[in-house]
């Protein structure tokens, strides 16, 4: 259960980091093509999914540690 637990906060982690990485290619991408009519902070809203799926997998994470706690 203890291994679990890590892999999910792992996960968690490696979700955000892609998340971040593809937000800054994004925004490099709109930034540098002066023929697109989006401001480059529209990339920001690219963050929102994998926000949503980092917060998902820390709340899976806490109750699993939560029911660990419970069982000893």
């Amino acid at each position: 259960m203890k291994n679990k637990k890590w892999m999910v906060l792992l996960i968690a982690i490696l979700v955000e980091v892609a998340g971040v990485v593809h937000t800054i290619i994004r925004y490099m991408t709109i930034f540098n093509n002066q023929y697109t009519s989006f401001p480059a902070t529209v990339s920001l809203l690219i963050l929102i999914p994998y926000s949503i799926c980092s917060v998902l997998c820390l709340i899976v994470w806490a109750v699993m540690k939560r029911k660990a706690n419970s069982n000893k």
